[in-house]
């Protein structure tokens, strides 16, 4: 992921989302983002059937680990500027970022049980 400076000086970087699944259909939006710094951002995860929970997780550019941010089986979480929302009867989970750092750039992934 490249770091870069626009014209006005502000800091944008590049979020990426990946979704994992077994068996089950999954629509990922946007599949990358370009964020300014400060800015808030939603990644979105939908699935063909129900599910009884989703973990959302982050990777950091260039690999290595996953670190679980969120384990959730209904209803909304929040951590810090993260905030993690699933909503089973519509087959719907976001991950919300808010006040976004550079720090944020990473591949997100959405995992669905």
């Amino acid at each position: 992921f490249e770091n870069c400076i626009n014209d006005s000086a502000v800091a944008s970087f590049v979020l990426s989302f990946q979704a994992g699944v077994r068996g089950v259909e999954v629509e990922q939006r946007p599949p990358a983002l370009s964020v300014q710094e400060g800015a808030s951002s939603t990644l979105s995860c939908n699935f063909s059937s129900t599910a009884r929970n989703v973990q959302w997780f982050r990777q950091n550019p260039g690999g290595g680990g996953l670190t679980r941010l969120f384990y959730i089986a209904s209803g909304m979480q929040q951590d810090g500027r993260l905030a993690c929302t699933l909503n089973t009867k519509d087959r719907h989970s976001s991950l919300h970022i808010r006040a976004s750092r550079q720090e944020d750039a990473a591949t997100y992934l959405c995992a669905v049980e």
